[in-house]
């Protein structure tokens, strides 16, 4: 059977690798990962007489000393994790001592000799052509080389169990670029018809953006940017130009990353409603913490049932990206291409020859800047990948060349950025009389009252609480039902119902009133006829405003665009606030549709964070742990979020019975992960620092019995419909 796995694991592991030519190595990988289980030792471990057998290293060890390198990083990996090459290279070097670790007596050679009399042999491999000096290509190719060995491991595993069971892994339909292209141009062709004439044109500069990214799809460069204005249509034109590039260049898959859940949400939605009755539910895969959320009850079995088996095949698809089109996060995607772990990297061989658009590319941490585009360049030299940077202000990352290995030159989709965005003027920003013009929240709630639609952005989430309390006090009795906050302090699942609300209030001309944090912004599909935006970075500013006149149906002049200094303007994020700092100082009164200007900002900022030279601390951490391919201190310090934080469970809607469920004791590992994987949609993200500092907060959660790891948290308090979880600062309730 051990003959039968190793074999079975060695072909399928060169299939996955043969996008790249890496075929001889991954096989090589396949066929040594388990060499370790020819030890008597680890047969009487399977019989229950033995433990502790360590059956990696042996065919790690064979690999490294062969010159297999990159089969040495990955087989050594698909149990513990990719390790340092520092531990990897002393790996045999005292081989008495190894073997007492592995806990095995046979030498290497007598386990090589009973791999041989199996039958089985090893392919000859070629030394990596990348040179020693190139890191960032060299950390890609074990991780893809480490992915194609853990995606067959578990596949040839999962089928061997599944010879029990009637389900069994779902076939993922292909890409069929050209019948899908044809889909989507049908499908915008029919949403321009809706358009009244007020907004004639917004559909022509979207025909525009559209006839440019068809035509640049022929070309054969690697790295595009999609530099448009709000409301431009980015996203389906973006969508066909990756559809149109795949089937003129022979590629297999397309994956559309973006930074927040509620433009994914927005995003798949209309996707699926492209492709969906044409390829089936398994076109598009949802790759999220909210893609898997429970059903509802109120269907009969047999529907459920269904329900059921699409779920079952969609999250088996997604531990592989096993499907045409793709819709991720930011943070899914960027923290695996830097991770060592299996189940996290287990993806990344079907990267290769993909079209990978980026949406709102502006929202990468500058410190993380150089890593991450050097870990695309090697993406897109070495595995066919094609990377498209969209965004309606485009972080000047050319700028960062002569600091990142392969440089950044990308080409431009459209022809005239600047005609586009001077043909899409749908506001009039109105800046402060001077920086010393300020405004209590009183003030501003105040103002907004007096408005029948309004949308005020905020930077943080006290400010959208405060403001929030002072419309209340604002606004008459009967138009209170009309007043949202939007923030991180709700759990997604409200966040996406107040934003189906507000749309539709929006769309029935109802009066309605939406305080928010920047989670309203870069790429909510929204529509307010009037915006407040408190001072902020620049992108922020022109991101808030695209929420304003989106549709254009309105002269700019009959919309109110305001940037407003709230009195407490102190923000405790470092980098925001010198981004804030740069846009008030530097950029005061600018044009914020004008890409010229943004160029200028984000040389601006660069250089005073200094990441223009590779500078910042976690830049220089980051670069020194790649220099000497240390994978868990790379996979440690590259984190696009704040990772120290807990994950509170709320008690709205079916959170609150999934709270009750964690609440028992006794629980086994798999039933408790299944139900924090339910519980995602419900879950709050608190700091981990504010459990040590905020009493109040200590007292308003109780951690999930069996957590062992303790970053699972139930909130005992009041949820409050509109704000989410608060606490008391002084002496009034405010959010944490």
């Amino acid at each position: 059977m051990l003959r039968e796995h190793l074999a079975s694991v060695g072909k399928e592991a060169a299939k996955k690798a043969a996008f790249w030519e890496g075929e001889a190595e991954a096989e090589l990988a396949g066929l040594l990962h388990d060499l370790g289980k020819y030890a008597f030792s680890f047969q009487k471990r399977l019989e229950g007489k033995a433990s502790g057998v360590n059956h990696w290293s042996q065919g790690s060890y064979w690999a490294w000393k062969n010159e297999a390198h990159l089969a040495a990083f990955a087989i050594y990996g698909h149990h513990v994790g990719i390790p340092s090459c520092a531990d990897l290279s002393g790996l045999g070097k005292y081989p008495d001592d190894e073997r007492r670790t592995w806990n095995v007596t046979e030498e290497l050679s007598e386990l090589k000799n009973r791999f041989e009399q199996d039958g089985l042999s090893l392919p000859i491999i070629k030394p990596t052509t990348i040179p020693v000096k190139e890191k960032t290509r060299i950390a890609m190719a074990v991780r893809m080389l480490f992915s194609a060995l853990c995606d067959a491991d578990f596949i040839d595993t999962e089928a061997h169990f599944n010879q029990y069971f009637p389900e069994s892994r779902p076939k993922a339909p292909q890409l069929q670029a050209e019948k899908a292209l044809k889909l989507l141009l049908n499908h915008i062709n029919g949403k321009a018809k809706q358009k009244d004439a007020k907004a004639q044109r917004v559909y022509e500069t979207r025909q525009l953006v559209l006839h440019d990214c068809l035509n640049q799809a022929e070309t054969n460069g690697r790295l595009f940017t999609l530099t448009a204005p709000t409301g431009s249509g980015k996203t389906l034109s973006s969508l066909a130009f990756a559809l149109k590039h795949s089937s003129v260049h022979h590629l297999r898959r397309i994956i559309i990353v973006i930074p927040y859940l509620s433009i994914i949400e927005q995003t798949a939605k209309e996707l699926r409603e492209i492709f969906g009755p044409v390829f089936g539910e398994q076109y598009i895969l949802e790759h999220h913490s909210m893609a898997d959320r429970t059903r509802t009850e109120t269907k009969d079995q047999e529907e459920k049932d269904a329900e059921d088996e699409m779920e079952r095949n969609r999250r088996s698809l997604s531990q592989n990206w096993d499907a045409p089109l793709i819709v991720t996060t930011s943070v899914q995607f960027f923290e695996s291409l830097f991770s060592n772990r299996s189940t996290t990297c287990r993806k990344l061989h079907n990267i290769a020859k993909s079209v990978v658009y980026f949406d709102e590319v502006q929202t990468l941490p500058p410190d993380l800047a150089v890593s991450t585009l050097e870990t695309l360049n090697a993406l897109m030299q070495d595995y066919g990948v094609t990377v498209v940077f969209g965004t309606a202000t485009q972080p000047a990352f050319k700028s960062l060349s002569v600091s990142i290995s392969g440089g950044w030159q990308p080409k431009e989709i459209l022809n005239d950025t600047e005609k586009i965005f001077s043909s899409l003027k749908r506001i009039m920003p109105v800046w402060p009389s001077s920086q010393k013009e300020r405004m209590e929240w009183a003030e501003v709630a105040s103002e907004l009252a007096q408005r029948n639609q309004a949308l005020c952005i905020v930077n943080l989430k006290k400010h959208a609480a405060e403001l929030t309390q002072e419309m209340l006090k604002a606004i008459p009795e009967e138009y209170k039902t009309s007043l949202f906050h939007l923030s991180t302090a709700l759990c997604p699942m409200h966040r996406q119902a107040i934003l189906k609300e507000v749309r539709a209030k929006l769309k029935n001309e109802d009066r309605v009133y939406l305080i928010a944090t920047q989670c309203i912004e870069a790429g909510v599909d929204i529509d307010f006829p009037v915006v407040w935006r408190a001072i902020g970075p620049l992108e922020a500013l022109a991101q808030g405003f695209g929420r304003c006149n989106r549709e254009g149906r309105l002269r700019p002049e009959q919309c109110e665009a305001k940037i407003f200094i709230p009195m407490d303007d102190q923000i405790p994020m470092p980098d925001y606030d010198q981004a804030t700092s740069i846009a008030s100082t530097y950029f005061w009164k600018e044009d914020l549709q004008s890409q010229k200007v943004f160029d200028k900002y984000f040389k601006k900022l660069y250089s005073n964070i200094n990441i223009m030279g590779g500078g910042g601390i976690t830049q220089q951490m980051l670069k020194t742990a790649m220099g000497e391919l240390d994978f868990p201190e790379i996979s440690k310090k590259y984190r696009l979020i704040d990772s120290d934080t807990i994950s509170v469970v709320v008690p709205y809607k079916k959170g609150e019975d999934i709270g009750r469920k964690l609440k028992q004791k006794g629980l086994n590992m798999k039933a408790l992960r299944a139900l924090m994987h339910k519980a995602q949609p419900y879950v709050v993200n608190v700091y981990r620092n504010q459990l040590l500092w905020n009493q109040e907060i200590k007292s308003s959660v109780d951690p999930v019995p069996g957590d062992l790891k303790g970053g699972w948290y139930l909130w005992t308090r009041t949820y409050d419909e509109r704000i989410g979880i608060f606490t008391k600062l002084s002496d009034e309730e405010w959010v944490v």
